[in-house]
């Protein structure tokens, strides 16, 4: 299955901590982002009827905005270039794994994360792909260290 979310990839921000009538609050900044990237994902969810998976594996492909210094660059070459600079592919990970628990599958603890590659490009959007795991691991395997 392949999800594709248009637009500059969200990375997963610091919750942020302040304080009201001597109580300490923690704060997801990124609420109205997740509720909008939410929805793009369960209207394609919707649209093939999707059974939920169970132990999933997923690759990320986050094409990200041409950073000005190398856009004379990035015109020239022929292949992809790679994003280096911020932000982290794992907090941009972090983003959509919170965003498909409950959609795609049931907890984000039994998802095994494949590939994952920051690319720079025209047209900024994040592709998700997502499989059944294939690998089973039986008990008696870790009594023998593999």
């Amino acid at each position: 299955m392949y999800i594709e979310i248009p637009g500059k990839p969200i990375p997963q921000p610091r919750m942020r901590l302040f304080y009201r009538y001597g109580k300490s609050i923690v704060f997801d900044p990124s609420t109205k982002q997740k509720k909008l990237v939410k929805k793009i994902i369960k209207d394609q969810v919707d649209l093939i009827n999707l059974t939920k998976f169970q132990y999933p594996v997923i690759n990320f492909l986050f094409y990200m905005p041409i950073p000005i210094k190398l856009r004379k660059a990035a015109k020239c070459s022929k292949r992809a270039l790679r994003h280096i600079l911020k932000p982290d592919v794992d907090n941009l990970i972090k983003f959509y794994l919170d965003c498909m628990n409950g959609l795609v599958y049931e907890d984000d603890k039994t998802v095994a994360i494949g590939q994952a590659y920051k690319i720079c490009s025209e047209s900024p959007r994040t592709v998700i792909q997502i499989r059944e795991s294939d690998l089973m691991i039986k008990p008696e395997c870790f009594a023998c260290g593999f």
